[in-house]
């Protein structure tokens, strides 16, 4: 598509700001900074704006600079006081750093109010994306928590209703749930397949760095150590595991604010087949070295780990709450209601049958980097094309 028609004075590039949680290592925040980095920068001026600007996230500010990408943050929002803050700050960074041709936010239901900023700040094109298809604040909460969390659902959709001019997100769940009522489209988030589909050669030695068993079967998760990720389930599974087969390892990749429940509850059950490793950089190398993936989660938008994992050629054991866009062919789906004997049962007669799925190419390729980055180009040319036409 010719985009020679999009200038302010003499800037012919098209100018975005990517509205993010934070750089973090892993999920949407990767995600999203993998796809700033593929745009090309003949053709758009890239900004990134985080609300978390935590020092274990300066390698990838620092990556995103090198790739010609500004970064800049306002503050994190624990609290009424400190979402104004970052309201008034985010406003402050689009006025002059600005103008904007494309605000591309990734907060889910906060996205209405960051959209309102930037409409305030004068930006045409305006994109809610979603990533998930619920919010750990509602899960298993009742009573007056509940309905509290009711009004705030209807009041946020009803900011990005009126300040979004564009809906996109990563599984038609997820839209259903962020952009609900709006014309959404699906952008399949995107990975590098290359570093997933790599072979790792001392496979042996990096399981004896983590000091796991060369001899056991890897089960391996990779997420956050909180509600959404279910992770006292996965603790039940593996209670459960251990007594059936003790040849059965647990990899646990991530952190989070239940760490410390999940290794009280290790201590309690004298569960010793599982190794807690926290925040990790080799993810593909892992990935290669294990067997199998678990992913028991309460919700999600999508998972791309479990893209990575079964680009990786990782059978997995999933629960029934995941959106079906996700499984590209390696994904045994299990209901959360039967229980974590039946997970255990299920997975151990799996293994020891050694039974293997085939990967589906084409369902694959579509979460490919790539594929991802030109479906943004060409949402973010049509709109912009779009919001020429009616202002005309």
């Amino acid at each position: 598509m010719d985009i020679s028609f999009i200038q302010k004075g003499c800037r012919k590039m098209i100018k975005i700001a990517y509205i993010m949680n934070s750089l973090m290592f892993g999920g949407i925040d990767k995600v999203m900074l993998d796809l700033a980095i593929h745009l090309d920068k003949n053709k758009y001026e890239i900004s990134i704006i985080t609300i978390m600007d935590e020092e274990v996230y300066q390698p990838n500010v620092q990556k995103a600079r090198d790739n010609g990408i500004k970064t800049y943050t306002t503050c994190d929002m624990p609290g009424l006081l400190k979402k104004r803050e970052h309201l008034r700050r985010l406003k402050k960074i689009l006025c002059e750093t600005g103008p904007y041709d494309v605000v591309h936010s990734n907060n889910d239901l906060f996205n209405g109010l960051n959209l309102m900023v930037a409409k305030q700040a004068g930006v045409p094109v305006r994109i809610s994306h979603a990533h998930n298809t619920q919010s750990q604040f509602a899960v298993g909460s009742s009573g007056f928590k509940k309905q509290l969390y009711n009004v705030y659902y209807r009041v946020m959709q009803r900011f990005i209703k009126k300040y979004a001019t564009d809906f996109v997100g990563c599984s038609q769940e997820a839209n259903e749930y962020v952009n609900k009522g709006c014309k959404s489209e699906i952008i399949y988030n995107g990975i590098d397949l290359n570093r997933f589909r790599h072979q790792l050669e001392d496979i042996v030695n990096l399981k004896r760095s983590i000091g796991v068993d060369n001899g056991k079967k890897i089960l391996v998760t990779v997420g956050r150590i909180a509600k959404q990720k279910n992770p006292l389930f996965l603790l039940e599974v593996m209670k459960e595991l251990s007594r059936i087969n003790d040849n059965i390892h647990l990899i646990w990749v991530g952190d989070g604010r239940m760490r410390k429940d999940v290794e009280k509850l290790i201590k309690e059950y004298d569960i010793s087949n599982i190794t807690l490793l926290g925040t990790r950089k080799d993810i593909p190398d892992i990935l290669h070295c294990s067997d199998y993936f678990i992913f028991p989660s309460l919700f999600e938008g999508l998972g791309i780990v479990l893209i990575e994992a079964q680009a990786a050629g990782l059978d997995c054991f999933i629960s029934d709450t995941i959106p079906e866009l996700a499984d590209v062919g390696k994904c045994n789906i299990l209901q959360l209601s039967d229980g974590a004997y039946a997970w255990a049962e299920y997975i151990n007669n799996y293994i020891a049958e050694n039974k293997h799925r085939e990967i589906d190419e084409n369902k694959l390729k579509k979460f490919d980097i790539g594929y991802m980055t030109r479906q943004c180009e060409n949402i973010y040319e049509s709109a912009l094309l779009r919001e020429k036409n009616e202002r005309s």
